[in-house]
């Protein structure tokens, strides 16, 4: 009897035993699952952290990037700025010397024609001096009045005018009517002195002017044309 009531004792043993086993295996099968699960969700986390991680540097580089393109465009642009800057600056200065310059020039011109002027003005009372003072003498040679009214002898016209200037009526007097450049080009003065001498022959009353087009057309009066041929002067019909 006591035999038979130890066989029950370890049976019931070892049903306890292979229960607990069974359970403790079944344990470490589901914790097992579960971390291999956990496991499979940390790891999809981590790529995914990864990933966005990976995004976020390709970011930060192509701004690092953009930020330095832009900064050396800045500089690039700066110093272009600063080379306008100095260009700008000696162009200002030049230009500015360039105005003196034509300031001082347009004043000793103003000065040359006052000087000028003066000059005509000098030798036109002198001239008409002179016939006054002819005019009262003995022989009185017979007198053309030009289109000013100022009285001169036909040997004076000539006398009175300089090289240029004769080759400029001469040139009018062959030619007929021209423009000023036309007169600088044949007579190779500049343009102002061009200019200068055009403006003295009109207003002695040797020239006459067309000021309906620029620039100026000239020609020879009628009254000096018919003196140069009686004078001449190799001016023909």
């Amino acid at each position: 009897m006591f035999g038979d009531g130890f066989t029950l004792g370890a049976i019931v043993l070892w049903l306890v035993t292979v229960v607990a086993v069974s359970i403790y295996f079944y344990l470490i099968r589901k914790v097992r699952r579960e971390y291999e699960e956990a496991r499979t969700v940390v790891g999809d986390i981590i790529m995914s952290f990864n990933r966005e991680l990976e995004k976020d540097r390709e970011f930060v580089r192509e701004v690092a990037y953009r930020a330095e393109t832009l900064t050396l465009k800045e500089e690039s642009l700066s110093k272009g700025l600063e080379r306008l800057e100095g260009q700008l600056s000696r162009i200002t200065k030049e230009l500015k010397n360039l105005l003196k310059e034509r300031e001082e020039l347009s004043s000793r011109i103003a000065e040359v024609e006052k000087k000028i002027d003066e000059l005509a003005g000098a030798q036109k009372d002198i001239l008409e001096r002179v016939e006054k003072m002819e005019g009262e003498g003995p022989s009185i040679q017979a007198a053309e009045t030009l289109p000013m009214g100022i009285p001169i002898k036909r040997e004076r016209v000539l006398s009175s005018l300089t090289e240029t200037e004769m080759k400029v009526l001469e040139i009018l007097a062959r030619e007929g009517e021209k423009r000023a450049p036309e007169i600088r080009d044949r007579i190779k003065l500049s343009r102002e002195h061009t200019a200068r001498l055009m403006k003295k022959l009109y207003e002695q009353g040797y020239l006459e002017r067309d000021t309906s087009k620029i620039p100026y057309t000239y020609r020879l009066k009628k009254e000096m044309l018919e003196l140069l041929k009686d004078m001449g002067t190799g001016v023909e019909d």
